[in-house]
């Protein structure tokens, strides 16, 4: 696994395009999380599940952390993505306007990328800590 420097729009991109792809087998570049030492998961004989569902797991549980935040917000990204809802329709279902669901889903899909940039952060932090507890006192 190779670090990745985290880039808050380019997070923002990569969180939106992996929304986008929730349904698809993951053929095109970015479309995954899984590069992301927070979205690391293993199956319980230890090896590595599928990366499109590792990816969707990691949204799954932001999207729980943005409904505490924000539940319209984490609305119109379910219906988006996960129930594949039309624009018009995620608008006519909560009774707003196409451009507020539109900027609705770009503002949750910024707040997913802080939800995971601050995962991020910590798990890093936590393996550094790991590391230096492996070194020979000085």
């Amino acid at each position: 696994m190779s670090v990745v420097k985290l880039e808050p729009q380019q997070l923002e991109t990569r969180v939106l395009k992996a929304l986008k792809g929730w349904h698809k087998p993951a053929s095109e570049a970015g479309e995954l999380l899984d590069d992301l030492l927070a979205s690391v998961s293993t199956n319980s004989a230890g090896y590595p599940i599928n990366k499109r569902a590792t990816t969707n797991e990691l949204l799954l549980k932001c999207l729980s952390q943005l409904e505490q935040q924000s539940p319209e917000l984490a609305q119109v990204l379910r219906l988006r993505f996960i129930e594949q809802k039309k624009l018009w329709a995620v608008a006519n279902a909560m009774a707003i306007s196409e451009q507020t669901v539109s900027r609705m889903q770009k503002k949750g899909g910024h707040h997913i990328a802080e939800i995971i940039s601050v995962q991020e952060n910590d798990k890093r932090l936590s393996h550094l800590h790991e590391l230096e507890a492996t070194l020979p006192p000085s």
